[in-house]
């Protein structure tokens, strides 16, 4: 007997995959599929990289400023303004006479001043170095210095003389940057335009890789409800109460609709956007406070009472499309008998304008 053997892959090769999807903008198609909804972890990481103004080729702030990476997985290439070192070609020294190399020895000999070693030009700010928060308010209204992009030093030209002097001496302007903004965690250092940039990458941090907790739907719902469907339905209906369960919100109402997908993707979406259902939300009950009374002729006509959601929910095939349909229970407390909303014996006590809401057909699975 041969069993089937499935290995699942390592949070390195997770990671390894989503740093190409961030690196070149697609999914590498030698990398299988993306990650499922079903796997949070990655598939929220997944919609994060998405999501980020990085993969937005070519895309700028207002005020012309590069955009911050949000996801963590975008490393910034070094700068290629950076002139290469200037390289040496050794030629052959010509013939010089005896006595003239003697004359030029005595020369080099004789004690010279100290030169003054020239002051490097302090570089003038620019309107990219300042840049506006993405959403603003009283708390960060104010423009701050933007010290997590290294801006490319301006190209100066500099006489061989006085080359090796401004390499030698330290830029005067990392020392501004520096003070002015104290309370930034990180700073890129400006260098002289004979040394590389170097850029500060971030890495995914443990906190990153944790996807958040939300909402979760009843049991029975998550079971019976398409896929595509969950994570709209569990943030439109429920909250999680005072006593770390979920309730649900108040101000319901009939119909609830799905979040339309957007006119333009700057990469391929995932195709539950595309694929997700209206909700019928049945509860007369809850929504209207209608009367209905107990069938049962020995409760006298006793009114029912909220029992609570119902544990499943149903697909409804409607003209043109299909959605779902959530309920409630009614409970009597004399009898102890539920009643399920979308009964006959519900259904019949309701007015015509309530009544006239649910034009649903019940059939038998």
């Amino acid at each position: 007997m041969s069993g089937k053997s499935h290995k699942a892959m390592s949070d390195a090769d997770w990671i390894s995959r989503l740093k190409k999807f961030a690196s070149t903008g697609v999914w590498p198609s030698n990398e299988g599929n993306r990650p499922a909804p079903r796997q949070k972890k990655w598939h929220e990481i997944y919609q994060r990289i998405e999501k980020c103004p990085l993969q937005s080729r070519g895309q700028r702030t207002l005020l012309g400023g590069v955009l911050k990476c949000t996801c963590g997985f975008h490393t910034q290439k070094q700068s290629t303004a950076s002139a290469a070192p200037a390289q040496t070609v050794q030629q052959p020294a010509p013939t010089v006479p005896a006595q003239e190399v003697m004359e030029t020895r005595q020369l080099e000999a004789q004690p010279q001043p100290p030169s003054t070693p020239s002051v490097a030009s302090k570089i003038s700010p620019q309107l990219s170095m300042f840049t506006k928060p993405r959403f603003s308010g009283s708390h960060i209204a104010a423009a701050k210095p933007n010290l997590s992009v290294a801006r490319r030093p301006s190209q100066v030209d500099v006489q061989p003389s006085s080359a090796v002097c401004s390499a030698s001496t330290p830029s005067t302007a990392t020392q501004d940057l520096q003070v002015s903004a104290p309370v930034l965690t990180s700073t890129t250092a400006v260098t002289s335009s004979t040394e590389p940039s170097s850029i500060v990458s971030t890495a995914p941090s443990g906190s990153l890789l944790q996807a958040p907790s939300g909402v979760p739907l009843p049991r029975l719902w998550a079971e019976t409800l398409p896929p595509e469907d969950h994570k709209w339905i569990a943030s439109r209906l429920f909250k999680m109460g005072s006593k770390g369960k979920p309730e649900l919100r108040d101000n319901l109402q009939l119909w609830y609709y799905p979040p339309q997908p957007a006119l333009t993707y700057n990469q391929a979406p995932a195709p539950d956007r595309f694929f997700c259902h209206s909700l019928l939300l049945w509860m007369p009950y809850k929504l209207w406070r209608v009367k209905v009374l107990c069938p049962n002729p020995a409760c006298g006509q006793h009114q029912l009472t909220g029992g609570g959601l119902h544990k499943r929910a149903r697909q409804v095939l409607d003209i043109d499309r299909m959605y779902n349909m959530v309920t409630e229970t009614l409970i009597c407390t004399k009898c102890k008998a539920s009643h399920v909303s979308w009964s006959q014996t519900v259904l019949q006590q309701l007015d015509l304008g309530h009544r006239s809401e649910f034009r649903v057909i019940l059939t038998q699975k």
